[in-house]
C-alpha cells in the first residue's frame, strides 16, 4: 500500500475546504457547470444546460427534503439525483452516511459506479473521492484501512473534519439492511418498485434512520402497478386537498419531458411501443396501470370518485341517513385486519357511507363496533364471511336473531329472512366479483375520495379465473374489497337496480 504523510492530507483538506466555500449553493445549473458539464448519452456532447424538470427536482429536494418523482426511463433524473447526493455529502451532509437503494444490490452498486465516474471526470471535485492510495497506514494516520472507496461503499473527504469522511453505502431493497445504519442523513431510492419483493418495509426502515439527522429522502422511480408504498404516496398526493402539504412532495415526469429536452427521440419511442406493448405506459408514461387482470378499470374508479357529490362527514348528510343501508364485514383472523363497509341506496345509486379497517382487533372489540354501527346507521342487513361463525353468532345474539342460514348461491336471498347473513366465499367468488364490476362499470357506485384505503385496494385488485388474487407475500390487504363485495350482494336483489 502506498503511504502518504499527514501533511499531505492536511493540505488536501485545506484546499477542499476553500473549494467548499465557493460552491454555488442555490442554483443547480451553476453547480453543474462548476462540477463539470454532464455528457449527453445519445450525442456524446457536453450538456450545457440542465432541463427545467431536472432543476425543479433538485430544488424540490433542497426545499421539501422528502421527495418522490414518478418518472419515465431515460430522461436524466437518476444522474441528476446522484449529482445532488454528492453535492449534499460535501456540504450539509458532510461526515454523515447516505444510503443508495435500488431494486437489487447489483443496481445499487451500478449507481455508485456511475457516481464514482462522474466525480473522477470532474477536474475540480475529484479530490473529494477517497481511493486506495489516499489511505495512510502509520501512527499519524487520518483514515482507516476500511475508509476507501470500493464496490459497495464510497468515501468522500469531509472538508470540515478530516477524521470523519462522508460515506455512501449501496444496499438492495432489503428491510434488514436498511435499518442497520446510525448516522444516515440522505437516503436515495432509484426504481425500487421494480424489485420482485415487497419494498414497503425497506422504505419504512430506511426512513427511521433519519430520526436524529432530519435529512433527505429522495425517491425517483418508474411506476410498477397500483401497489406498494410508492403508489400509496402518489395516491395520497393525488387525492389531497392541499398537495404541497403532503408527506412527500410528488412530481410526475413522463417521457414527453425528455423528448422536449432532446434527451430521447420520437423514433426510439415508436420502437419501444412495439417492443413493450401494454408495458409501455409503465416505463415511459408514469402509469400505475397494471398490464392485465385488473378487476376494475382505473378510469371507471375515477368516475365513481368524481361523481360522489356527497360528504360522509357532513353533519347535514348524517342527519338524513334514512336510505336503505347494508354492511359488508370481514372479521379477519389473528394478525390480519378486520374491516367493514357501509353502503346506502339513494336516488338509484349506491353510495359508500363508511369504509374502515381495524388492525389487530380483538373478537369482542370488533363485535362491539359492528353492533354500534348497526344501531347508529340503522343497518338493514349485514353480510359477513361465513368462515368466522363465532363472530356471526355473537352479532346475532346481540340483536336476538336465532336463525343461521348460510348464503351459498343467489337463488334465494337470506336477507329476506335474516338481518345477519353468513356468506360462503368459495361458491360465490365469481358472482360477487362480477356483481361489483357491473355496479362500477354501469355507474351505479359512488365513492367519496376520503376513502383512500378502499380506493387503493380497488385500483390494485387483480383477478384470475373470476377470483380475487390475494398474494399475502406482498403484504397487501384486500379486506375492504372483500367487505365491499359482501355489501354489494345486498343490492344485487334491489329492484331499482334490476330495471
Amino acid at each position: 500500500m502506498k503511504r502518504v504523510d499527514d501533511s499531505k492530507n492536511e493540505r488536501i483538506n485545506h484546499q477542499l475546504l476553500q473549494l467548499t466555500k465557493q460552491i454555488p449553493r442555490e442554483d443547480p445549473q451553476l453547480f453543474s457547470q462548476d462540477f463539470g458539464l454532464l455528457t449527453h448519452p445519445r450525442t456524446g456532447k457536453p450538456v450545457e444546460h440542465l432541463t427545467y424538470y431536472q432543476k425543479e427536482f433538485w430544488k424540490d429536494i433542497d426545499h421539501y427534503k422528502y421527495t418522490l418523482a414518478i418518472k419515465s426511463n431515460k430522461i436524466g433524473l437518476s444522474t441528476l439525483a446522484l449529482l445532488n447526493l454528492f453535492y449534499h455529502m460535501i456540504t450539509d451532509c458532510a461526515g454523515y452516511q447516505a444510503l443508495v437503494i435500488a431494486q437489487s444490490l447489483r443496481m445499487s452498486r451500478e449507481h455508485l459506479y456511475t457516481l464514482r465516474k462522474l466525480i473522477m471526470d470532474s477536474e475540480k471535485y475529484r479530490g473529494f473521492l477517497i481511493i486506495m492510495r489516499d489511505v495512510v497506514d502509520d501512527k499519524n494516520n487520518v483514515l482507516l484501512r476500511e475508509e476507501k472507496t470500493k464496490v459497495t461503499e464510497m468515501f468522500i473527504r469531509n472538508p470540515y473534519n478530516k477524521y470523519k469522511p462522508s460515506r455512501i453505502i449501496a444496499i438492495p431493497a432489503n428491510a434488514g439492511q436498511s435499518v442497520s445504519w446510525k448516522e444516515v442523513k440522505y437516503v436515495y431510492c432509484s426504481d425500487i418498485t421494480m424489485t420482485d419483493k415487497n419494498y414497503d418495509a425497506t422504505i419504512s426502515g430506511a426512513f427511521t434512520r433519519l430520526a436524529n439527522t432530519e435529512g433527505y429522502f429522495v425517491i425517483e422511480t418508474i411506476p410498477n402497478g397500483p401497489r406498494g408504498l410508492v403508489y400509496d404516496l402518489w395516491l395520497q398526493n393525488r387525492t389531497a386537498t392541499e398537495p404541497d402539504k403532503s408527506f412527500f412532495k410528488v412530481r410526475e415526469y413522463p417521457v414527453l419531458f425528455g423528448v422536449q429536452a432532446g434527451l430521447i427521440t420520437e423514433e426510439f419511442l415508436e420502437g419501444e411501443k412495439s417492443r413493450l406493448g401494454l408495458e409501455y405506459p409503465k416505463y415511459y408514461e408514469c402509469s400505475f396501470l397494471a398490464t392485465g387482470g385488473n378487476v376494475f378499470s382505473l378510469a371507471e374508479i375515477d368516475q365513481c370518485i368524481s361523481d360522489a357529490n356527497y360528504d360522509p362527514e357532513d353533519p347535514q348528510f348524517l342527519r338524513t341517513l334514512n336510505y336503505p343501508k347494508a354492511m359488508g364485514v370481514d372479521p379477519g383472523y389473528g394478525t390480519s385486519k378486520a374491516a367493514y363497509v357501509i353502503a346506502q341506496l339513494r336516488n338509484g345509486v349506491i353510495e359508500m357511507v363508511k369504509a374502515e379497517e381495524i388492525n389487530r382487533a380483538s373478537h369482542s372489540y370488533f363485535v362491539d363496533i359492528i353492533y354500534s354501527e348497526m344501531l347508529r346507521y340503522s343497518i338493514e342487513n349485514i353480510y359477513a364471511d361465513a368462515s368466522n361463525p363465532g363472530f356471526i353468532s355473537d352479532i346475532k345474539d346481540r340483536i336476538g336473531e336465532r336463525t343461521y342460514e348460510i348464503m351459498k348461491d343467489t337463488k334465494q336471498n337470506p336477507a329476506y329472512l335474516e338481518r345477519v347473513v353468513p356468506v360462503t366465499f368459495n361458491p360465490l367468488n365469481r358472482h360477487m366479483l362480477t356483481n361489483a364490476v357491473r355496479f362500477v362499470s354501469d355507474g351505479f357506485l359512488r365513492i367519496h375520495p376520503s376513502f383512500q384505503n378502499l380506493i387503493a385496494q380497488m385500483r390494485s385488485a387483480q383477478h384470475s379465473e373470476g377470483k380475487l388474487i390475494k398474494n399475502k407475500m406482498e403484504g397487501r390487504s384486500f379486506d375492504l374489497i372483500d367487505s365491499l363485495f359482501l355489501a354489494l350482494l345486498h343490492y344485487y336483489f334491489s329492484l331499482e337496480l334490476q330495471k
